[in-house]
């Protein structure tokens, strides 16, 4: 069962819930992103992985408009070590390539901790599989200079 964050004209701007059968939170963000939406949407998100004591997120922003650069020092001077905290570990980010919400994305990305898999991906289903890779086969062949799937 997937949540819906609303912003204050009534119109969602997220779904969000936790998939039990993967193992995952999964965030669908919808339209135009303020930075109390992301706040109050990326809050949720750490309540889900802490009630869940999961690891893993798939992150769709292939339906936002826009960029969200004005959230990116909050999201990582204080949401990610909150996340990583928690033991987040694995991160999968679906976008529109080439799009503002991508650029913003890569910022951010570009910052993450070593020990947070971090992946884009234009395929919801492509970001689903490779959630499936444990962190440990990421870590081994990141380690070997090998590629990692995506």
């Amino acid at each position: 069962m997937y949540l819906e964050l609303r912003n204050a004209f009534g119109k969602v701007f997220l779904q969000i819930g936790y998939n039990p059968v993967s193992d995952y939170v999964y965030c669908n963000w919808l339209s135009y992103q303020t930075k109390e939406s992301v706040m109050h949407g990326a809050t949720v998100m750490l309540d889900l992985l802490q009630q869940h004591g999961c690891r893993k997120v798939l992150n769709n922003n292939t339906q936002v408009v826009g960029p969200w650069d004005h959230s990116i020092g909050w999201l990582y001077q204080v949401w990610l070590p909150k996340a990583l905290a928690l033991g987040l570990n694995q991160f999968a980010n679906v976008s529109v390539q080439d799009s503002f919400s991508d650029e913003s994305f890569t910022k951010i990305s570009d910052l993450a901790n070593l020990n947070l898999f971090v992946n884009t991906f234009t395929d919801e289903e492509v970001a689903k599989e490779w959630l499936k890779i444990s962190p440990l086969t990421l870590s081994a062949l990141h380690a070997v200079g090998e590629a990692v799937p995506a």
